[in-house]
């Protein structure tokens, strides 16, 4: 077991919301992290190391191309 933090980040990609729970494993937190995430991305880390970023992906299938 051990102490995961999650960093909500707002729009500007400055911290929202932060909070700590203690769990199982680096799977168990990052499975935690993407029911948290909505439309905003969760940071995980453990201690001082960065394990994880759940975010939005970006979907370019709609994107305009432009020839040159």
């Amino acid at each position: 077991m051990a102490d995961y933090t999650f960093f909500k980040l707002n729009a500007y990609g400055m911290i929202d919301t932060a909070a700590v729970l203690r769990l199982a494993d680096v799977f168990s937190a990052l499975s935690h992290a993407r029911n948290l995430h909505d439309s905003q991305p969760v940071e995980v880390w453990r201690r001082q190391h960065k394990v994880g970023v759940v975010a939005a992906a970006i979907d370019r299938r709609g994107a305009r191309r432009y020839a040159s």
